[in-house]
């Protein structure tokens, strides 16, 4: 589980079931998750190896039911829907994730020249991707949300702006936001931009629960496993092949959610070429 999940005891309400999580609301406004894969882990999530499709259908029932405040439990060792049989996971230990320690040895290695690089092999990699088919959607089209975006990057406030903005249940903004900070700290060698976080945290009101778990995580300097993964690759020797896997890996996260953080994660790389 990531290491921003709260300490047990607690029970939180279901909010959402999708085809690759259950949703939780907890008491503090910030969703948790529940999933069945690493590459959807992030530092509010648990990660179920085995027997994640079955809860995941017994929390489709448990949410379309009579009762519209069906939630999970969570002891500490096991997560339990309540008042429904069959529906635990547990494990004897519970496995904590925190990329932090990861991210700074990356940003140990981590070295100016290469930051061009880094932006050509993930920008060549979604040309290639958008070359064989995948479509132009959400900030990165043509339509409403693409022209909302690009008022909002051309005003004063931006990025903090995006908090809250666009499509999804993270909306597109704070993906933007999860990929803009990783690639920041990278490239700065630890938390940056500190006057961005505080007005990002500011406005957590304007964004979903699941946006504030996201952006929870970002200011926290844990963006989701799959940015980790980018974030690594760029500072490895065999970064290119690295790279370019970690860019297909986004492009399956939600519909538009991984090119949204890559999206972000390219324009910090203009941003500190620029201030190098």
């Amino acid at each position: 589980m990531g290491f921003l999940v709260p300490a047990a005891p607690w029970s939180a309400r279901i909010a959402g079931v999708a085809s690759r999580a259950v949703i939780l609301l907890a008491d503090d406004g910030a969703a948790i998750s529940v999933v069945g894969r690493m590459e959807d882990l992030d530092a509010r999530a648990f990660v179920i190896a085995d027997g994640f499709r079955e809860f995941l259908e017994a929390a489709s029932v448990a949410a379309s039911g009579q009762d519209k405040h069906a939630s999970v439990e969570y002891d500490g060792s096991t997560l339990r829907i309540e008042g429904m049989e069959r529906t635990s996971a547990s494990s004897c230990t519970a496995l904590v994730w925190d990329p932090r320690e990861d991210l700074k040895k990356a940003a140990g290695r981590f070295a100016r020249p290469e930051l061009a690089s880094a932006a050509c092999f993930i920008e060549n990699e979604l040309r290639l991707a958008h070359e064989a088919g995948r479509p132009f959607e959400g900030i990165h089209g043509d339509g409403p949300f693409a022209a909302a975006f690009a008022r909002l990057h051309e005003a004063p406030a931006f990025p903090a702006n995006l908090v809250g903005f666009g499509p999804g249940s993270t909306p597109a903004g704070d993906d933007w936001l999860s990929g803009y900070l990783a690639g920041r700290d990278l490239a700065e060698g630890g938390p940056a931009e500190p006057a961005l976080r505080s007005a990002v945290q500011a406005a957590f009101s304007r964004t979903t629960a699941s946006g504030r778990a996201l952006l929870t995580g970002a200011l926290a300097g844990a963006p989701p496993a799959y940015i980790v993964e980018l974030v690594v690759a760029a500072t490895e020797i065999t970064m290119e092949s690295g790279v370019r896997v970690a860019v297909r890996t986004a492009l399956g996260h939600g519909a538009t959610s991984g090119e949204d953080a890559l999206a972000g994660f390219l324009q910090a790389m203009r941003t500190s070429l620029l201030s190098a």
